[in-house]
């Protein structure tokens, strides 16, 4: 990859697949770090591709389907505040919710729908970094972010936060802290299903309880 390309557009020029199982949805760079097709490297840089089908790339395309499972859960209940979530063990998403009550089977009918929405938008995945003042004031309302804002800011570390960003208007339409990377965008996540929902603790003795949602991808 040259200095100031990103790497979707070598991607591109490559000629490596783009949809389907075998499609390129990230690259390992020289020291084995997985990297946005969003990056763009300061200098000249040997990258591998790796696909959806790859343990790493079936990662990415569960943790971008994480994303879009809170957004639509904060979509249809605006009083929904984040727990933990992304990828999990195995071959699936998660994220945990706190709530008022616990989610009902329609709901989740509801939420599945609305996933299926927000992928055919074709909203954007765009990384960002900036210090933990700055993301503790984004994530004001959000108590448990704020928490994990906090420990973050002990140890110095800027934060990464990811936008899904309106690909015609370029506006954010919604956000999350996150290490990353994502695929490009929501229309690159496969068909989505709901599979379980569950109560469980949130992190520390007072933590309230949480409602988790969980899911997996089609191939």
């Amino acid at each position: 990859m040259p200095a100031g390309t990103a790497a979707s557009a070598v991607v591109g020029e490559s000629g490596l697949p783009a949809t389907g199982p075998d499609a390129v949805v990230v690259v390992r760079d020289p020291w084995g770090r997985l990297r946005d097709l969003g990056w763009v490297p300061g200098h000249a840089v040997a990258v591998e591709p790796v696909a959806a089908s790859t343990v790493g790339g079936r990662a990415v395309v569960m943790r971008s389907a994480g994303h879009v499972l809170a957004q639509a859960v904060q979509r249809l209940c605006p009083t929904a505040k984040l727990g933990r979530g992304g990828e999990v063990a195995g071959d699936g998403f998660a994220y945990d919710f706190d709530v008022p009550v616990p989610f009902t089977p329609d709901f989740l009918a509801e939420v599945a729908r609305m996933m299926t929405r927000i992928i055919a938008e074709g909203q954007r995945f765009v990384r960002r970094e900036v210090d933990a003042a700055t993301a503790a004031r984004e994530f004001s309302a959000e108590p448990h972010r704020v928490r994990l804002v906090d420990l973050l800011r002990d140890n110095g570390d800027l934060v990464t936060i990811y936008d899904n960003v309106d690909p015609w208007s370029g506006a954010r339409v919604w956000r999350d802290l996150c290490g990353g990377p994502h695929v490009l965008g929501t229309g690159d996540i496969p068909p989505v299903k709901l599979t379980y929902t569950a109560p469980v603790r949130g992190r520390g003795v007072r933590n309230p309880r949480l409602q988790r949602v969980g899911g997996v991808c089609a191939d």
